[in-house]
C-alpha cells in the first residue's frame, strides 16, 4: 500500500475518533475490570464485581463509539451468536419455570458483547492495554500467591483456589491471562519470565489436571522465547533474561545461607505437591469421569443435540448418574447446551476473529481450548479477553514472541543454501519487527 494512502487513512481514523468523543474513563473502567477479574465475591456463575465495570466500560464504548464499534466484522458474528444464546436460554426459562438456562444465557451474551467492545477499544489504544493488561495481571499473581502464604483459600486441604471459588477456576484464569500476556505484552523478557514463573507456582498450588495440559503449550512458546533471545543476535533481552534469572538464583542461595529458607523444605514442599498431583492422576477413572463430567447425556438425551437444551435445569436429566453437574468440557458442553445452531454460531465467531491470525495465535489459543476439554470455560470472561486480545493484536508492530523474525532467519538460510540467480527483482517494503 502506497505511504500516502496509509497516511490518508491513519488521519481519517484520527477524526473519526475525535468525531466519536469516547471519554477517557472507559479505559479505567474496563482496566479496573481485568484487574478484579480473579476476585469472586458473589457464588460461581453470578455476575461478579470486576464484571459490574467491565458491562461500564463496554457500554460507554458503544454508545460514544458507536461508528468504530458497528464497524467491526466481529460485531455481526458476534450479534448472531448472542442472540441464539439468549434465545435458547430464554425459550427454556418460558418452558420450564428454571431461571438457570436465562441466566446461563445472559452471561455468554455479557460476555460475547465485553469481547467484541475490547477488540474495538484495544485496537485504537493498543499501546495503553499492552502496557497495563500485563501488569494487572502480574498483580493478581502476587496477590495469589500472598494469599496463599498467609495461609488463605485452601481447598480440601491439599488444592489451592485464592479469591477464587474454585480451584480449576483460578488454574483457567493463569491460563487464559498468561496467553494474554504471551500476545499483547512488550518483548520484555524479564516481565514476562516474573509472570510465568508467578503463574507455573500458583498453578502448581491448584493441582488441576486439566490445568496443567492446557498451560503446557503456552509455557512452551515462553521458554522458546527465552532460548531464542538467549542465542539470538538480539544480546541486550538475552542478557536481561540472563541476568534476571542470574539475581533470582543469588537471592534464592542468599536465603539458604543466613537461614531465610531451608533447602529441605522447599525441596520437600515440591515433592509433596508433585505427589499429590500423581495420586490425583492415578486416581483417575475414565469411565466414572465420563459420568462425572455430564458426557452421558448425549447417550441418553440425543434430542437436545441440534437446538440445545440450555444451561442448567438438570431435573430433566433423570436418566444420568449427575443431573445437576455442569458438563465438564467447553466443546461438549457448548454444543450440548446451545446445539448445533448455536455451535455453528460460534464456529463463524471463531473463523471471523482469527482471520488472518499466526501459527503463534492459534497455539496460544490452543491452552483454554485443551483446557476445556475437561472443564467447561466458555462462561468464564477470561477466555472471552483471550480472543478479544487475540483480535486487537492482528496488524500491530510489537508482538510478545519473535515468530516473524524467527520466519525471517528462516527464509536467509534457503536464500543462503539456494543457487544464486541473476537479474532478480525486489518489490515492496521491508517492515521491521
Amino acid at each position: 500500500m502506497p505511504p500516502s494512502r496509509i497516511a490518508r487513512l491513519r488521519k481519517a481514523k484520527w477524526k473519526m475518533m475525535k468525531l466519536e468523543k469516547v471519554p477517557p474513563v472507559t479505559d479505567i473502567l474496563l482496566l479496573i475490570g481485568i484487574l478484579l477479574l480473579p476476585f469472586y465475591i458473589f457464588p460461581s456463575g453470578s455476575i461478579q464485581p470486576s464484571h459490574a465495570f467491565l458491562i461500564t466500560g463496554a457500554t460507554l464504548f458503544v454508545l460514544f463509539g458507536s461508528r468504530l464499534f458497528l464497524e467491526l466484522r466481529e460485531v455481526l458474528a458476534g450479534f448472531f451468536l448472542a442472540f441464539y444464546i439468549l434465545l435458547v436460554g430464554f425459550t427454556w426459562y418460558l418452558l420450564i419455570g428454571d431461571t438457570a438456562p436465562a441466566i446461563g444465557a445472559l452471561q455468554h451474551a455479557i460476555n460475547v458483547f465485553i469481547s467484541i467492545a475490547i477488540v474495538a477499544r484495544a485496537r485504537q489504544f493498543f499501546s495503553l492495554y499492552q502496557r497495563f493488561v500485563p501488569l494487572a495481571f502480574l498483580l493478581g499473581l502476587i496477590f495469589q500467591v500472598t494469599w496463599y502464604v498467609f495461609g488463605i483459600g485452601m481447598y480440601g486441604g491439599t488444592r489451592f483456589l485464592g479469591t477464587f471459588n474454585d480451584p480449576n477456576q483460578l488454574a483457567y484464569w493463569v491460563i487464559c491471562m498468561a496467553g494474554v500476556s504471551l500476545i499483547i505484552a512488550r518483548p520484555n523478557t524479564s516481565v514476562l519470565t516474573l509472570i510465568m514463573v508467578l503463574a507455573t507456582f500458583t498453578l502448581i498450588l491448584t493441582k488441576s489436571r486439566s490445568g496443567f495440559i492446557g498451560f503446557a503449550p503456552i509455557f512452551a512458546l515462553f521458554s522458546f522465547s527465552i532460548i531464542f533471545y538467549v542465542f539470538s543476535k538480539s544480546r541486550f533481552r538475552g542478557t536481561a533474561t540472563f541476568l534476571f534469572l542470574l539475581v533470582g538464583l543469588y537471592i534464592f542461595v542468599f536465603a539458604q545461607f543466613f537461614g531465610l529458607l531451608s533447602f529441605d523444605e522447599t525441596y520437600t514442599f515440591f515433592l509433596n505437591e508433585t505427589l499429590v498431583f500423581w495420586q490425583r492422576l492415578e486416581m483417575l477413572d475414565i469411565n466414572n469421569q465420563l459420568e462425572l463430567r455430564g458426557y452421558d447425556r448425549f447417550r441418553f438425551y440425543p434430542d437436545y443435540v441440534i437446538f440445545g437444551a440450555g444451561q442448567g435445569g438438570g431435573f430433566r436429566f433423570p436418566l444420568v448418574a449427575y443431573p445437576e453437574v455442569e458438563i465438564h468440557s467447553t466443546i461438549v458442553g457448548f454444543l450440548f447446551y446451545y446445539g448445533m445452531i448455536g455451535f455453528g454460531f460460534a464456529l463463524f465467531f471463531l473463523i471471523i476473529v482469527f482471520r488472518n491470525c499466526s501459527l503463534f495465535d492459534l497455539v496460544v489459543f490452543s491452552g483454554p481450548i485443551i483446557y476445556g476439554l475437561g472443564t467447561y470455560g466458555a462462561r468464564n470472561t477470561a477466555f472471552w479477553l483471550l480472543i478479544a486480545f487475540i483480535a486487537s493484536s492482528r496488524g500491530q508492530i510489537v508482538r510478545a514472541l519473535p515468530t516473524r523474525a524467527l520466519l525471517a532467519v528462516w527464509r536467509a538460510g534457503r536464500d543462503a543454501t539456494s543457487p544464486p540467480t541473476h537479474n532478480r527483482q525486489v518489490t515492496g517494503s521491508v517492515k521491521k519487527y
